[in-house]
């Protein structure tokens, strides 16, 4: 990921560049896939080196305007950045019908005390 350096102090350029009006740093994306390349982000991933994901409060940038025409959000795991389920009426009654399965378990099991 190429980072301009302007407005920073010309110490930070190496010296045989200090002339140049714009100088570079190149930092590794964070996690290292999440970048396409060209400072470009792979789907799901925003902002400075791609280190963030396309959740809620990153929407509104450049690099989520796909995902928001598709209403598409992500959530990061494991360091990476993985598209939140599209049907999460469904994951609510899963943890709901586990819910219920775990108290009849435990009334049960209180029963035959």
């Amino acid at each position: 990921y190429r980072m301009s350096l302007d407005g920073l102090s010309k110490s930070n350029c190496d010296t045989d560049r200090e002339h140049r009006t714009t100088c570079w740093e190149f930092v590794a994306c964070s996690p290292t896939d999440a970048c396409l390349g060209n400072n470009t982000c792979d789907d799901g991933y925003t902002k400075e080196k791609c280190g963030e994901c396309c959740d809620v409060s990153n929407i509104d940038t450049a690099d989520c305007e796909e995902e928001k025409d598709d209403n598409q959000y992500y959530y990061r795991t494991n360091g990476k950045c993985e598209k939140c389920p599209e049907n999460i009426w469904l994951t609510a009654c899963l943890i709901i019908t586990a819910a219920i399965c775990a108290g009849y378990t435990a009334y049960i099991l209180k029963k035959k005390r």
